[in-house]
């Protein structure tokens, strides 16, 4: 048995606090080295006023008295003192040698010397012993250096053994040695001492202390003090789990406290972050706003300066002026320009005298102030605020179906709910579940906040069940009433733009189509099949120039830009004004006389449980029933491929045609017969023929 990690502590002596070596038992269960004891030997009247005695009564438990109680035991009694649990023990005139060995503990501290690599030379005569270097494997002894080269020479008889390190030395070596009584100390116990509670050998009870006291038989007592054993570790192990639960849940709340600190810190980073990000937006902002009003005013100071100018300009030009008409002589001349030059004068010397009282435009200060102290207010102010407490939020009760309003149309089921009175819980959304068709399993398909959905592309003549649940932070309610829905036996459906070339055109609410391009483009429709039977047509509303339209099934991420059936995920038929072909993976097929023209009809049968097609051309059969490997298709859409010169009107929710149902009839009518056929009683054929003539009365429009 391996040395646990835990019981490391319990092999340390309580005085030197190293490994035990001869551990010897105290009374009060803890273990001391026997060098350390002898050491440690002291009389009582040495420890009796510092430490408190220990006695055990009659009882076995514990009983801490006064030294006063003890006042008859003489004061040179040896006496040892527990540094762990600070109480002194009376010794007999035995000592140390009086005290139990325990051999336990011997034995748990050379396997832990060995796991620890510190094994002692076992034949060293010295105390303590050398530290083993090697261990021989076939002798199972351990040596130090110098006890190898004396006892387990290179040469000889024992030069074949095989050495080892130490670590690797096997722990069966170890010795188990029995315990001899610690009176007569060449007897082995034998017995138990019910009042000392402790084993003894025989002549214990013959001559020796405890002579007259209850015996016990050795092995009775070792299984009771078993079975106690094991129920104070029960209670220790449960408490010890109790204790570890405390302690995760204190670690977690202290990982919590650390996290929402650290993710406080991380908010409020981000918040004064994001104040001087807003602080830096404002900044350019009045720097820009300042440049803005700096410029307004140099270009006034601009405008006054380039007026003045100009004024400054034409007074130089008048004043040359006026000297050369001074200059003049001939006074007709002069006297006949002189007055409206000195009007002219008088007028700008006007103007002149406002210039020299003019004043700048714009003062040198800009007239603008900024004020911060609300802003400086605000952030002195800034603080946490008491968190308010958050409501505790429930669970949500589970939605009630509004059944008058969840109706049924095709292939398409409308739903509607609402939240049960009185309901105070926040949803957040709600869940729709709905099996597949077949009394299959639930599966989510529809996350929504509104309180009513469309289900659409359904299988046709298909029982579908539905429940809705609602979700808030709390989690999730119950799942509300189940209702079930019977979907039509036909299928009505149109084309999808979604799924269809971006060169097809759609009209008439998706049920006609045509294309832009000369090459042939893909259209889909808006549900797929993968069970039942169904039959729909197309009625050529515009064919021109001899194209080849083609209709047939096709998987969702066939090709769309080519014909139909170019690829291996499409089931098609083309046909042009004379003959037709089957087409599937690129692969030509099963060539058939009798082509369309505008007006033609084609249809077609799509028997999901027998996997294949069956072409229809003006309400007649065209062509053999093709694509056995449709098994292996899954989900087909309804398609078509047409160019530039075809125009395609979708027809649907199609009673099937009379040779069809008039086969379906003849299988169940067969069917019937056959059970009809075996050994049942009249009452079982009479209903059997009843129901036969039942279907053969809602057909007989055939």
């Amino acid at each position: 048995m391996d040395v646990p990690d835990g019981l490391y502590n319990e092999l340390k002596c309580v005085k030197c606090l190293c490994l035990l070596t001869n551990p010897l038992s105290l009374p009060c269960s803890h273990n001391i080295c026997y060098k350390c004891a002898k050491e440690s030997l002291v009389t009582e009247s040495q420890v009796q006023s510092h430490f408190e005695p220990y006695q055990v009564d009659k009882s076995g438990y514990k009983n801490k008295e006064k030294k006063a109680s003890l006042n008859q035991i003489s004061s040179s009694t040896p006496a040892l003192v527990c540094s762990k649990c600070c109480i002194y023990f009376i010794l007999d005139e035995r000592g140390v040698d009086g005290l139990t060995k325990n051999l336990i503990l011997e034995r748990l501290v050379e396997k832990q010397k060995v796991l620890c690599c510190e094994l002692d030379c076992q034949l060293c005569e010295t105390t303590p012993s050398a530290k083993a270097s090697f261990t021989c494997e076939q002798c199972l002894v351990s040596y130090c250096y110098k006890c190898l080269a004396i006892y387990h020479p290179k040469r000889g008889p024992l030069a074949s053994h095989s050495l080892v390190e130490p670590q690797f030395q096997r722990i069966k070596h170890i010795k188990k040695e029995n315990l001899t009584c610690s009176e007569h100390v060449d007897e082995n116990i034998s017995m138990y001492c019910a009042l000392c509670k402790t084993p003894v050998c025989y002549l214990c009870f013959d001559e020796g202390r405890h002579k007259g006291h209850e015996s016990k038989a050795l092995g009775i007592m070792f299984k009771d003090q078993k079975i106690k054993a094991g129920r104070i570790k029960g209670g220790t192990l449960i408490q010890n789990g109790e204790d570890a639960v405390f302690a995760l849940k204190v670690t977690f709340l202290d990982y919590c406290e650390t996290e929402n600190g650290v993710e406080l810190e991380s908010l409020v980073v981000a918040k004064i972050d994001e104040l001087v990000l807003q602080l830096e937006k404002k900044k350019l902002d009045l720097i820009e706003h300042i440049s803005s009003v700096v410029a307004a005013q140099n270009q006034q100071l601009i405008l006054q300066k380039d007026n003045i100018t100009k004024t400054t300009t034409s007074l130089s030009a008048l004043i040359h002026y006026t000297k050369e008409v001074l200059k003049e002589t001939d006074p007709s001349t002069f006297l006949s320009i002189s007055s409206s030059l000195c009007s002219r004068v008088a007028s700008t010397l006007k103007t002149m005298i406002k210039v020299e009282t003019l004043d700048p435009a714009v003062l040198s200060e800009i007239d603008l102030s900024l004020s911060i102290q609300s802003i400086e207010d605000v952030i002195t102010n800034t603080h946490f605020q008491k968190a308010q407490p958050k409501k505790k939020i429930k669970k949500p009760s589970p939605p009630v179906m509004l059944l008058e309003k969840c109706t049924v149309k095709y292939n398409t089921i409308a739903l509607e709910w609402r939240d049960p009175p009185g309901n105070l819980n926040q949803v957040d959304l709600y869940i729709v579940e709905l099996d597949d068709g077949l009394n299959g399993s639930f599966q989510d398909v529809l996350k929504t906040k509104e309180t009513s959905c469309i289900l659409k592309g359904l299988q046709c003549s298909s029982t579908y069940r539905v429940k809705v649940r609602c979700v808030n932070s709390a989690g999730e309610s119950q799942p509300g009433q189940t209702i079930i829905m019977n979907t039509s036996k036909l299928a009505v459906f149109q084309f999808d733009k979604e799924n269809s070339h971006s060169d097809i055109v759609h009209s008439n609410k998706n049920r006609t189509i045509t294309c832009t391009s000369f090459e042939n483009r893909v259209a889909l429709c808006d549900i797929g099949f993968c069970r039942g039977k169904h039959y729909w047509e197309v009625h050529i509303d515009r064919y021109e120039g001899n194209p080849d339209p083609a209709i047939g099934v096709a998987q969702q991420g066939c090709i769309k830009d080519a014909i139909l059936g170019k690829d291996n995920k499409a089931w098609s038929i083309y046909v042009d004004s004379t003959r037709s072909w089957f087409q599937h993976n690129n692969a030509h097929m099963f060539r058939s006389e009798g082509g369309i023209a505008t007006a033609s009809t084609i249809g077609l049968f799509l028997d999901m449980e027998n996997s294949r097609l069956t072409f229809y051309r003006n309400k007649i059969k065209h062509g053999p029933v093709e694509f056995p490997d449709m098994k292996k298709a899954g989900i087909v859409y309804p398609a078509f491929s047409l160019n530039r010169n075809v125009t395609l009107t979708l027809f649907t929710g199609q009673e099937l045609p009379a040779e069809i149902g008039q086969s379906i009839l003849c299988q169940e009518i067969t069917c019937d017969k056959d059970l009809m056929s075996r050994d049942y009683d009249k009452d079982l054929m009479t209903r059997v023929a009843a129901q036969v003539g039942q279907e053969i009365a809602m057909i007989s429009w055939f």
